[in-house]
C-alpha cells in the first residue's frame, strides 16, 4: 500500500471517536431541549389550581342541654273500664267511639222497664206491710190495759207486741227493697265516671249486658295530663337526683323522627329498683293540650339535667375522626388549618366542644375528599354573600 493511503486511514481512524462523541453532545442537547419545551414550559404556562368551594360557619357561643335520653311509652294517669252495674237490654249508645267525653256524661241507656215493675211491686209491698204494722201497733197498745187487769192473759199481750216489731222489720226491709230498685233504676243510665276519651265501645245496642260483666262497654282514659314512663339505670337516676330531681323539664320526643311533640315536668320516681334490671321506673307528666301524646304509644324522652349558655358546638357533620380523634377543618387566611377537638358529648346532631376551637373560628362544613391541611379554599357562603355587594357597587 502506498504511503499516502496508509496515512490517510490513520487519520480516519483517529477522527471517528471524535464524531461519535460529538454525535452523543447535540443529542442529548436536542433531548434536555425537546424536555424543556415539552415539561418546563408547561409548568411554567399552568396556572394555580383553583380553590376548594366549601360550606362554612362561625362558631358561636349558644345554649346546649345537658340531657338524659330513655325510650318511653306513653300511659294514662287513670283508666277506667265502664261495666254495667245492673242487667238488661243495652237499649241505646249515646257515644260514638273515641269520642271525647266529660265526667257525668250519659253514655248507654239498658231498658229500665223490668226496673220500673219491680220498684212498684216494692212499693206496694211496702205499703201492705205498713198497714199490717199499724194494725199490730194498734192491737198491742189495746192489749196493754187490758193485760195490766187480768181481762186479757198475758201471753196474747206479748204475742201482740212481738207482731208488732215483727212488722216493722219488714216495713224496714220493704224500703230498704225500694231503695234497691231505685238504684238499679238509676243504674239504667250509665255515666261516664271520668272525663277522657274513649276508646271502642264493645257491646252495642240490643245485646243483654249482665252486672258486672267481664266484657266493659267501653275504656275510657284520661289523656290531658297524660304521662310518659320510662326506665333509668342507677347512674342516670343519680344525675337526676343531684340536678333537683321531680320537676326538671323533660321532653317527648317522636321515637323515629326526633320531633318534639311535647313538653312537661318530671312527676315521679319509684322508690325501689327493680331487681331483674337495676333501674328505676320514672315518669313524666305533660299537658297535652294539642292531643299529640296517645297511652301505648312509643316516644323518646329527653331529661334535660341544665341548660348551658355560652357553649361551643359544631355540626357533627363537620366532624371527622382521626388517629389523634375528632377534629375539623377551620378557614384561616384562605387556607384550610386542621384544629384537633376534645368532644364533650353530642346533642342533636351538634358536638359539644370543650377544647380546639373558640368563638368567632370559621368552620368548614363540607369536607371534599381532596381537601387537605393548608389546601387553597373558599367560602360558598361568604362568595354567596359579596356577589350581591359587588353588583350593587356597580351600579
Amino acid at each position: 500500500m502506498a504511503p499516502e493511503e496508509q496515512d490517510g486511514s490513520a487519520r480516519k481512524t483517529r477522527r471517528l471517536p471524535f464524531d461519535r462523541t460529538l454525535v452523543i453532545v447535540i443529542a442529548l442537547l436536542a433531548v434536555a431541549a425537546m424536555a424543556w419545551y415539552l415539561f418546563g414550559r408547561k409548568r411554567q404556562s399552568t396556572p394555580p389550581p383553583a380553590p376548594l368551594l366549601v360550606q362554612t360557619m362561625t362558631v358561636v357561643p349558644k345554649v346546649v342541654p345537658d340531657i338524659i335520653e330513655a325510650s318511653g311509652t306513653i300511659v294514662s294517669p287513670q283508666t277506667v273500664e265502664v261495666r254495667p252495674q245492673t242487667d238488661g237490654v243495652l237499649e241505646s249508645v249515646r257515644i260514638a267511639d273515641g269520642a271525647q267525653v266529660r265526667r257525668g256524661q250519659l253514655l248507654f241507656t239498658i231498658d229500665p222497664r223490668p226496673l220500673r215493675a219491680a220498684m212498684g211491686e216494692a212499693q206496694a209491698t211496702l205499703a201492705r206491710d205498713q198497714a199490717l204494722a199499724a194494725d199490730a201497733a194498734d192491737t198491742a197498745s189495746r192489749y196493754a190495759p187490758l193485760a195490766q187487769t187480768g181481762a186479757v192473759d198475758r201471753k196474747s199481750y206479748v204475742t201482740a207486741v212481738d207482731t208488732e216489731r215483727s212488722l216493722r222489720g219488714t216495713v224496714a226491709s220493704d224500703r230498704a227493697q225500694i231503695a234497691q230498685a231505685r238504684l238499679s233504676l238509676a243504674y239504667t243510665q250509665v255515666r261516664a265516671p271520668i272525663s277522657g276519651r274513649a276508646g271502642v265501645v264493645q257491646i252495642r245496642a240490643g245485646n243483654v249486658v249482665t252486672a258486672n260483666s267481664s266484657t266493659p262497654l267501653v275504656t275510657l282514659n284520661v289523656a290531658a295530663p297524660i304521662e310518659a314512663s320510662f326506665a333509668l339505670p342507677h347512674v342516670q337516676v343519680d344525675a337526676v337526683r343531684r340536678a333537683g330531681g321531680s320537676g326538671l323539664p323533660v321532653l317527648a320526643l317522636d321515637s323515629v323522627s326526633g320531633r318534639p311533640l311535647d313538653r312537661g315536668r318530671l312527676h315521679f320516681l319509684d322508690n325501689a329498683f327493680d331487681d331483674s334490671s337495676g333501674t328505676l321506673t320514672v315518669r313524666a307528666r305533660f299537658a297535652n293540650r294539642g292531643g299529640t301524646l296517645m297511652p301505648g304509644q312509643f316516644v323518646t324522652v329527653r331529661v334535660i339535667l341544665s341548660e348551658h349558655p355560652g357553649t361551643l358546638a359544631v355540626p357533627e357533620t363537620a366532624l371527622q375522626q382521626g388517629q389523634a380523634g375528632p377534629y375539623v377543618y377551620a378557614l384561616v387566611g384562605g387556607k384550610a388549618v386542621l384544629r384537633q377537638l376534645t368532644v364533650a358529648r353530642m346533642v342533636d346532631g351538634q358536638a359539644v366542644v370543650t377544647k380546639g376551637i373558640k368563638a368567632g373560628d370559621t368552620v368548614i362544613l363540607t369536607v371534599p375528599n381532596e381537601l387537605r391541611e393548608g389546601s387553597a379554599v373558599q367560602s360558598v357562603n361568604q362568595k354567596a354573600r359579596n356577589q350581591p355587594a359587588s353588583k350593587t357597587a356597580a351600579r
